[in-house]
């Protein structure tokens, strides 16, 4: 399978720091996903699995991340699950997973929405 480059910045999968960056991406009303491939091709750095987390849809404050060094049946459970930000959370911090689940916008954000004619 050919090789995938990735430009992010690398940093070592760690329990507390799979956490913090679940906490920063939902306060920053965002959704933190975890991807373990692109185009089917499995994610890795040196032959060891990586994984390359998102957030998606918040105020654009907290930018992606490559986690390098990810244990194998980790990855594999990322892999195959959904919701894998509550999944990760269970594992690692139960306790911050209803405080993260019901995380809402301090305020009322409206957009107009612009008619196409």
């Amino acid at each position: 399978m050919p090789a995938i480059t990735v430009h992010l910045p690398r940093v070592e999968w760690k329990p507390e720091k799979v956490v913090k960056y679940i906490e920063m991406c939902k306060k920053d009303m965002g959704v933190p996903i975890f991807l373990t491939r692109y185009a089917g091709v499995p994610f890795e750095e040196e032959g060891k699995p990586a994984i390359m987390a998102k957030c998606l849809g918040g105020f654009d404050t907290v930018g992606s991340v490559y986690f390098v060094n990810v244990p194998k049946e980790v990855w594999e459970e990322v892999d195959k699950i959904r919701r894998d930000w509550e999944h990760l959370l269970l594992k690692y911090a139960p306790k911050k997973l209803e405080e993260l689940r019901k995380k809402k916008p301090k305020e009322a954000w409206t957009f107009k929405l612009v008619e196409l004619l």
